[in-house]
């Protein structure tokens, strides 16, 4: 397996965190390499402020990326083989991922739908008649996985996820929706649920107590706690924050 992260500070809302997330990728493919080879994919507006981290990297044009994302649907589209997995700047390995046999995506753990973080964008899109596009939308609660971690395994599932981001994400531009990066999560994570709302696609959820996986996911607003890292990192086996 081959371990693959994407960073672009073009998606960052406030530059004055590039300091953290480049400590964070550090520390993220630091981790990673103890167990797997690592590739970092990059821009070239980017890469100079990547030169200390000492892993593989390469480019890729982001020119046409505004969510956070729009990088990910961009490698699982155009880029990665089928033994590359996903992992974000913000997660870190404590032992190899344990991925049993038989399931179509691998992700990092099952959230909700009726979260503040989902609905308040949830209900934007709704007012602005996304319906039309996707009628099931806002239809019921679904259970988005977190993509902190994702794979595919079944090509289906993936090259239905890559059309309906695709699409919403150019409705969304066609509407002139002024949504901020953050609405990623209605784009990248809510779509895989919508789209398996008859659970027709099995999800492996890393995250579960039982699959013997060991990592830390710093996901949402607790990386930006004063001295997070070093509060975290020392002393973490797998928990869930």
């Amino acid at each position: 397996m081959v371990i693959c992260l994407c960073f672009t500070k073009k998606v960052l809302s406030d530059l004055s965190k590039l300091d953290l997330y480049k400590e964070m990728l550090s520390k993220s493919v630091e981790f990673a390499k103890k167990f797997y080879q690592v590739i970092l994919y990059t821009d070239s507006e980017t890469l100079p402020d990547l030169e200390t981290i000492q892993v593989e990297k390469r480019l890729v044009d982001s020119s046409d990326f505004y969510f956070i994302d729009d990088f990910k649907v961009h490698l699982l589209d155009k880029v990665l083989c089928e033994n590359s997995t996903l992992i974000d700047v913000d997660l870190f390995l404590f032992k190899p991922l344990n991925f049993q046999e038989g399931f179509d995506l691998y992700a990092d753990y099952k959230e909700k739908s009726t979260e503040e973080w989902y609905t308040q964008y949830i209900d934007i899109l709704l007012e602005n008649g996304v319906k039309e596009i996707l009628p099931d939308y806002g239809s019921k609660t679904y259970f988005p996985p977190n993509i902190g971690i994702i794979k595919f395994t079944n090509l289906e599932y993936k090259r239905k996820y890559i059309d309906t981001y695709s699409l919403l994400k150019n409705w969304i531009v066609s509407k002139s929706l002024n949504l901020d990066r953050g609405a990623s999560m209605v784009l990248g994570q809510y779509t895989l649920a919508l789209i398996n709302a008859d659970n027709k696609y099995r999800i492996y959820y890393c995250r579960n107590q039982n699959t013997n996986n060991n990592f830390l996911h710093l996901s949402g607003p607790i990386k930006f706690e004063k001295d997070a890292l070093k509060k975290y990192l020392p002393t973490s086996t797998y928990k869930l924050i």
